[in-house]
C-alpha cells in the first residue's frame, strides 16, 4: 500500500468519525427539543481510493452555553435551556449536598443538645450513639463507593468524619466523658483520615464537606462554642490538618473556606471571652490566627504564601481590637502581637508571588500592625513611639533586602519610608519647625531613592511627608501676628522654605525618573511632577505677603507678586517650550491687573495705588511684547501668531 493510499484511508476514517459525532449531537439536540432522530448520513464513494467517504456533515451543534450570537433562533433557545439545565445540575449536585450535610449535622447537634437538657441518656450513651451514627453514615458511603458511585460515597464518608468531630466535641468539652485533650486527639485523627481521603481521591468537594462539618461541630452542638482556649485549640487542629491535606493541591474554594473559618473563630472568641480581664484570654484570638498562618507557611504547599498573608490579615483584626481596648494598659502585649504579625507577613513574602494581592499586602499589612502598636501606647508621641516606628522601618528594609524580586522589593521600601517618616513627628513633635525640616529632608531622600529603585510606590512616603510638612509650615505661618512680622525672615519662614526645597527635590527626581511599574508615566505626567516645586514656592510667597506690613502694603506687594510670577512663568514657558507654563503665567498677569483695578483703587496711599497700576501695566506690556514678537519673524514676512 502506497503512502497516498494510507493518507486516503486515514482521511476517510476521520470523515466517518466526524459524521458519527455529528449524528450523535443531532440525536441529542432533537431529543431535547422533542423531534425524532435524523436519519444516518449517506455515504458516497471516494473515486481516488475506492473507499467510502461520508457525505458532508452538518455543522456541529454548539456546546451548552456557547451558542453564537448569529446562530438560528432554535439553537439559541436550545442553548438557553442548556444553561438552565447546567444551573439546575449545579444546584442539585452541590447545593443540595451542602444543605444536606448542614441539616444532618444540625440534627446530630440538636439531638445531643436535647439529650443533655432532658437527661434522657447518660453521657457515655450519648457519645456512643453519635459514634454509631457516624459508623452508619460511613458504611453507607463505603457501600456506594463499591457500587460505583464514588463521588457521592466519598461525600458521605466526609460527612461521617464531620459527625465524628461533632461527637468528639460533645464527649470532651461539652459532656466531660473524656478529657478535652483526648477529644481533640480524636478530632485530629478524624482530620488526618479526611486528609488522607482527600489526597487519594483528588476531590475538592469531599474536602470542603468534611472540613466544613468539622469546623461547624462546636456550633451545631451548642449555642456557645465552649471555652475560648479549647475552641481555638480545636479550630487550630482542624485547620492545620486541613492545610496538610491542601499541600500540593490548588483548591481555591477549600483555601477560602479555611481563611473564612479562621476569621469566624476569631470573632467568636472575641465576642465570648473579651469581657475577661486575663491577659492570656485577650491574646488568644490573635495567637490563634497567627498560628494558622505559621501552619500555612509550614504545610501550605504551593499556596503557602497566599494563605500565610491571608491568615496574617485575619490576625490584624484582634490585634487592632486589642489596641483600641487596651489603650493605656498592657501595651507591650499588643506591640509583641503586632510584631509577630508583621514577621508572619514578611515570611509569607520571601518567595516570588504571582497573585496581584502580594504587593498591597507587603505595604498595607505591616503598616496596619504598626498603627495598632502605636495606638496601644499611652502616648505614641514619645521616644518609645519613635523607636517602634524605626524598628518597623528597619524590618521593612531587611525584607526589601531579602525580597525575591523587584516587584516585592518596592512595597517593602515604601513601607520603610512611611514608617521612618512617621518616626520624625513622634520624636520631635507635631507642628514643630524642626519636624517640618526633617520631613522635607526625608521626602527628598525618598524621591532620590524612587529614581534609583525605579518604582512609583516610593512616591507615597515622599508626597505624604511633604503634604504633612507643608500643612504644618503653613499653620506656623498663619500663627504669626497679622501685619506684625517681616516676610521671609521668621522661623516659620525657614520651615516653609525647607518644605519648598523638599518639593523642588521631589520635582527634580520625579520628572526624570524611569518607573518600571508605571508604563503610562510619560511627558505630560513628568511635566506635572516637575511643576510641584514651582507651585509650592508660589503659594509660600503668597502666604508670606498676605498679611505683611499693613493691609495697603500687602495689597501692593501681592499685585507686584502676581504680575512678576506671571511674567516669570511665561519666560520659563517660552524658554522650555512649555505651553502650560505660558498659559498659567498669562492668567497670573491678567489676575494681577484685575486685582490692581479692583482692590488698589480703594487704597488711601496715592503712591501705593499708582505703583500698583504701574506694576501691573508694565508687566502686562512686557507680556504683550513677548506675544507680539513671538508671531513676527525677523525678516518682516508674515507669520502665524
Amino acid at each position: 500500500m502506497t503512502d497516498s493510499q494510507r493518507l486516503d484511508e486515514l482521511e476517510a476514517a476521520l470523515r466517518r468519525l466526524s459524521a458519527e459525532v455529528a449524528e450523535l449531537r443531532a440525536d441529542l439536540r432533537d431529543a431535547r427539543v422533542g423531534r425524532p432522530a435524523a436519519p444516518a448520513a449517506a455515504h458516497v464513494a471516494t473515486p481516488a481510493a475506492g473507499h467510502e467517504r461520508p457525505a458532508a456533515a452538518p455543522p456541529p451543534a454548539p456546546m451548552w452555553g456557547t451558542a453564537l450570537p448569529g446562530a438560528p433562533a432554535p439553537e439559541r433557545r436550545a442553548a438557553a435551556r442548556a444553561r438552565q439545565v447546567d444551573l439546575e445540575s449545579l444546584v442539585g449536585r452541590y447545593g443540595a449536598m451542602a444543605l444536606a450535610a448542614l441539616t444532618i449535622l444540625m440534627a446530630a447537634g440538636s439531638f445531643l443538645g436535647w439529650a443533655i437538657a432532658n437527661g434522657r441518656l447518660g453521657p457515655t450513651a450519648r457519645v456512643a450513639l453519635g459514634a454509631l451514627g457516624a459508623v452508619a453514615v460511613a458504611a453507607l458511603g463505603w457501600r456506594l463507593r463499591r457500587r460505583g458511585t464514588r463521588v457521592f460515597g466519598n461525600t458521605l464518608l466526609a460527612l461521617a468524619l464531620a459527625i465524628v468531630h461533632v461527637d468528639a466535641w460533645g464527649a470532651g468539652p461539652l459532656l466531660g466523658v473524656v478529657s478535652p485533650a483526648v477529644a481533640l486527639g480524636v478530632a485530629a485523627l478524624a482530620s488526618a483520615l479526611l486528609a488522607a481521603l482527600a489526597w487519594r481521591e483528588e476531590e475538592q468537594s469531599l474536602f470542603v464537606v468534611g472540613v466544613g462539618g468539622a469546623l461547624l461541630a462546636p456550633f451545631v452542638t451548642s449555642r456557645a462554642g465552649g471555652p475560648s482556649a479549647v475552641l481555638l485549640a480545636y479550630g487550630l487542629v482542624v485547620i492545620a490538618s486541613a492545610l496538610a491535606a491542601l499541600r500540593g493541591r490548588r483548591w481555591p474554594v477549600a483555601a477560602r473556606l479555611l481563611v473564612a473559618a479562621c476569621l469566624g473563630y476569631v470573632l467568636v472568641a472575641i465576642d465570648t471571652e473579651w469581657a475577661s480581664r486575663a491577659r492570656a484570654s485577650r491574646a488568644l484570638p490573635a495567637l490563634f490566627a497567627l498560628a494558622c498562618g505559621w501552619a500555612a507557611l509550614l504545610w501550605g504547599g504551593a499556596r503557602r504564601a497566599a494563605l500565610g498573608r491571608a491568615f496574617a490579615a485575619v490576625a490584624l483584626v484582634p490585634v487592632a481590637y486589642a489596641a483600641m481596648d487596651l489603650r493605656g494598659g498592657r501595651a507591650n502585649d499588643v506591640v509583641l502581637l503586632a510584631a509577630l504579625g508583621t514577621v508572619t507577613v514578611y515570611l509569607a513574602l520571601r518567595r516570588p508571588a504571582d497573585d496581584p494581592l502580594a504587593r498591597p499586602a507587603a505595604l498595607l499589612l505591616p503598616l496596619g500592625f504598626l498603627t495598632a502598636a502605636l495606638v496601644a501606647l499611652p502616648d505614641a508621641s514619645s521616644p518609645l513611639g519613635a523607636l517602634i516606628a524605626l524598628a518597623w522601618a528597619a524590618g521593612a528594609l531587611v525584607a526589601a533586602w531579602d525580597a525575591p524580586d523587584d516587584a516585592l522589593r518596592a512595597p517593602h521600601l515604601a513601607a520603610a519610608g512611611v514608617a521612618s517618616a512617621l518616626a520624625i513627628p513622634l520624636a520631635v513633635g507635631e507642628r514643630h519647625p524642626l519636624a517640618v525640616a526633617l520631613l522635607a529632608a526625608h521626602a527628598a531622600g525618598a524621591s532620590a531613592l524612587m529614581e534609583r529603585a525605579r518604582t512609583k510606590l516610593l512616591a507615597i512616603p515622599a508626597i505624604g511627608a511633604l503634604l504633612v510638612a507643608t500643612g504644618w509650615a503653613f499653620e506656623l505661618l498663619r500663627e504669626r501676628p497679622a501685619y506684625g512680622y517681616v516676610p521671609f525672615v521668621t522661623v516659620p519662614s525657614l520651615a516653609a522654605l525647607a518644605a519648598v526645597v523638599g518639593w523642588a527635590a521631589f520635582a527634580h527626581y520625579a520628572s526624570r525618573a524611569e518607573l518600571r511599574d508605571a508604563p503610562d508615566y510619560q511627558a505630560r505626567e513628568r511635566a506635572v511632577a516637575g511643576a510641584a516645586g514651582a507651585l509650592a514656592a508660589f503659594f509660600w510667597g503668597r502666604e508670606e505677603l498676605t498679611r505683611a506690613g499693613s493691609p495697603e502694603l500687602s495689597t501692593f506687594l501681592l499685585v507686584c507678586y502676581y504680575a512678576g510670577a506671571g511674567v516669570l512663568a511665561i519666560f520659563v514657558g517660552r524658554w522650555r517650550r512649555l505651553a502650560g507654563a505660558r498659559q498659567v503665567g498669562l492668567a497670573l498677569a491678567i489676575y494681577a491687573a484685575l486685582k490692581a483695578v479692583v482692590q488698589a483703587s480703594a487704597l488711601d496711599s496715592i503712591g501705593l495705588r499708582v505703583g500698583s497700576y504701574l506694576a501691573a501695566g508694565l508687566f502686562l506690556l512686557g507680556v504683550a511684547y513677548w506675544y507680539r514678537t513671538a508671531g513676527e519673524p525677523a525678516d518682516g514676512t508674515t507669520a502665524a501668531a
